[in-house]
């Protein structure tokens, strides 16, 4: 092949070599042929491999997440016994056993966590969540074990972010002892006893001997030493309302208060006080039933299939659809749903 040739392979000028053009006749049937690129051509015969993939991949990643999950879940509850706690000093320099720290420490049973009104904390609660120490708090851990944790809160602020199933952490004040059921929640306790909580997210029980409230999101209630929790009732609620609550929780033995009190919390009340009346509703004498349940039924009516003797004798199934038809009207979640908290502990 000469030269001259040369220029007729690359741009077809220049001499045509016989035995290029030959070649080129026989393999013209293979010629590249363009043609417009159509969606059907891609889509229709790899439809079968597509479909396949479509089918597997969400199932593979779903098996990914899953074993993920199970070993996450499996390690945030194989905590050791009487492992001590991690704790973070995030400001000022608070103390363990009266001993100042700085950066990271830890907290065994039986000792004391303490911050002035320069220092705060976080402690970690096993590996289910934190507590955030305010300033001028103090903090016992009373027990750990792989399922359940207790601490006693002397006095002063915690603010929890909390992911675990309910009853996993406890926490003790003189007046009463506040279970998780998943959530965040803030509670302040006062050196003579008084003990506040304020519901995040989630649900509390607060719990004194037999007395037992559950407090829901948005929710507060305030337990007082020789008394106990009292009654639940919601930070939005009107201050007269607040008032009324205060005023009959704190004269348990006064029945003549009580009944003013009761007067004007009927009278303040509106829809998202359901909860709060339902609540008094199983507390009170029969004497006091009828009123309460009059204005109950006017923000949440009886439920259906039942009378109104039904409910003021406590029959339990009517007590149990009236709560169903509250936590409804009021949009209300259940501690089972916990699971979904999972935000609450973000950034903790």
């Amino acid at each position: 092949m000469t030269d001259s040739v040369e220029p007729y392979l690359w741009d077809r000028s220049g001499e045509v070599d016989r035995d290029i053009e030959r070649l080129e006749s026989l393999m013209s049937e293979l010629r590249y042929q363009p043609q417009p690129l159509a969606w059907e051509h891609i889509v229709a015969k790899p439809r079968r491999r597509i479909f396949r993939l479509r089918y597997w991949a969400p199932l593979a990643v779903a098996a990914v997440l899953l074993i993920g999950i199970a070993f996450s879940w499996r390690s945030r509850f194989n905590w050791q016994s009487g492992e001590p706690w991690a704790v973070a000093a995030v400001a000022g320099s608070p103390r363990i056993a009266d001993v100042p720290f700085s950066g990271d420490a830890r907290l065994p049973v039986g000792q004391v966590l303490e911050t002035d009104d320069a220092s705060r904390a976080t402690l970690h609660v096993a590996e289910l969540g934190v507590l955030d120490v305010e300033p001028n708090s103090r903090v016992r851990l009373l027990r750990t074990t792989a399922k359940r944790h207790s601490v006693a809160l002397d006095y002063g602020t915690v603010t929890a972010y909390m992911w675990a199933p309910p009853f996993s952490l406890s926490i003790e004040t003189e007046s009463a002892a506040l279970f998780d059921l998943g959530c965040s929640f803030s509670l302040h306790a006062e050196k003579n006893g008084l003990a506040t909580v304020q519901v995040l997210s989630g649900w509390i029980s607060f719990q004194d001997g037999a007395r037992k409230i559950v407090v829901p999101a948005g929710g507060e209630a305030i337990a007082r030493p020789g008394v106990g929790p009292g009654t639940p009732y919601f930070t939005a609620s009107a201050p007269a309302f607040k008032r009324a609550v205060a005023d009959y929780d704190s004269h348990p033995n006064d029945a003549s208060a009580r009944d003013v009190a009761l007067d004007a919390m009927l009278h303040s009340a509106a829809k998202r006080d359901a909860y709060t009346l339902l609540t008094l509703f199983e507390q009170v004498g029969p004497e006091q039933r009828p009123r309460l349940l009059d204005r109950l039924a006017t923000f949440v009516p009886i439920p259906a299939g039942f009378t109104r003797g039904d409910v003021l004798s406590l029959r339990s199934d009517a007590i149990n659809h009236y709560w169903e038809d509250v936590h409804k009207e009021l949009h209300l979640d259940s501690p089972k749903s916990w699971i979904m908290k999972w935000t609450d502990i973000i950034g903790h």
